[in-house]
């Protein structure tokens, strides 16, 4: 994913705000559990806003994980283990090929069929214009004054404590 401008900037202010904080840190633990649940909430809000549900898989999806790179440690954001996640975050415009399947047939032209019954669909490709419906992209986005103020609290909470 491309970053823009203001993402990239949010980074380096909050790579700024954290280095006087122990990767260790209950304090920063904690400022990223916050952000975390927050950002999380703010992204289902966006799921819910523009009516991506249709199981509930993908808003299920959304969650946050720490990780931790030498150093440094943070928390990702994302809908994981859901393939068609980035085709809402980001569309898609393209063909797609579609494998040879079985389905079970109980409408034909908008009326239901007294005796349904399981037909075979060739392998076939399809084209697909899918309109980007983001809700991670804004989610992170509108909340950048609260994630700087969360751990600008848990920088202080830190020095406090030493």
């Amino acid at each position: 994913m491309a970053l823009t401008h203001n993402t990239n900037q949010l980074i380096k202010r909050i790579q700024a705000r954290t280095k006087g904080l122990s990767p260790d840190s209950p304090a920063l633990n904690q400022a990223l559990t916050r952000i975390g649940l927050y950002i999380t909430a703010v992204a289902k809000l966006n799921v819910r806003g523009q009516n991506l549900i249709d199981t509930g898989r993908l808003l299920n999806s959304i969650r946050y994980e720490f990780f931790r790179d030498g150093t440094n440690v943070g928390i990702r954001v994302g809908s994981f283990n859901v393939p068609y996640a980035a085709v809402h975050e980001f569309g898609f415009h393209g063909s797609q090929n579609v494998p040879a399947h079985s389905r079970l047939m109980t409408t034909a032209f908008g009326r239901k069929v007294k005796d349904p019954r399981r037909i075979e669909v060739a392998a076939h490709s399809r084209v697909m214009n899918i309109r980007a419906r983001p809700y991670l992209r804004p989610a992170i986005r509108t909340t950048g004054t609260f994630v700087l103020d969360t751990l600008r609290a848990a920088l202080l909470v830190a020095k406090q404590g030493k």
